[in-house]
């Protein structure tokens, strides 16, 4: 019932590739709650979900006609719009998790958090959920640019694990991962145990030993 949609506000170099990415990680996530086979190219996963949610698709090429013409905070608010037509047209209600969303500022758009704002007062079916390494930053965003919607947010802190906690943690995250027992010691102290790090270290891990075997 739920279409769970994860996104880093971080992973950009240009609004283009801002989003491609956006309207990626929706058409991903759909084509993965399908449980059907992934086409070989964007172009052939548009053509086969064309009949099932035509209404997203076609929002996807009026950004990508708004992005064209670099009006970008246009092109932003259509893009913001984009889970709740899809919420619609699959009958799922969604899960839109925006990593370290206050990043959305670096994007040089004239109010991306009003944007914001406005599609979490309309999307009644879809929850939102923003995370940020930069505690500060953000709530002064909560305060500032979503006052209206702060009461309607629960601010949880994650601080750091305890030792068995972390390995509990890299036992799930990384379950065919061979990590030793002196190697995961190791990133836990290195990291005092804060998952955000421990995470991006044993995934860059995880990468150069599977490229290894290779």
């Amino acid at each position: 019932e739920i279409l769970p949609v994860f996104f880093s506000c971080s992973e950009f170099d240009s609004f283009e590739r801002f989003a491609e990415r956006w309207m990626g990680e929706l058409l991903f996530s759909f084509q993965t709650a399908s449980e059907q086979p992934f086409p070989g190219n964007v172009q052939a996963l548009l053509r086969a979900h064309r009949g099932v949610i035509p209404k997203t698709i076609a929002k996807m090429k009026s950004v990508k006609k708004l992005v064209l013409k670099k009006r970008y905070d246009q092109a932003h608010q259509e893009l913001l719009s984009l889970s709740g037509i899809l919420q619609q047209e699959s009958g799922r209600k969604i899960l839109m998790v925006l990593d370290e969303f206050d990043r959305l500022s670096e994007l040089g758009l004239k109010d991306p958090f009003s944007s914001l704002g406005k599609e979490i007062m309309v999307q009644k079916e879809t929850m939102f959920l923003v995370t940020s390494s930069r505690p500060s930053r953000s709530l002064a965003i909560f305060r500032e640019k979503l006052s209206l919607l702060f009461a309607n947010f629960e601010v949880v802190k994650l601080g750091p694990f305890h030792f068995e906690e972390c390995r509990e943690f890299m036992n799930l995250r990384f379950p065919l991962s061979e990590f030793s027992e002196e190697l995961k010691r190791f990133l836990i102290r290195m990291t005092d145990g804060h998952p955000f790090y421990l995470e991006i270290l044993a995934s860059r891990l995880e990468r150069c030993a599977l490229g290894a075997h290779e």
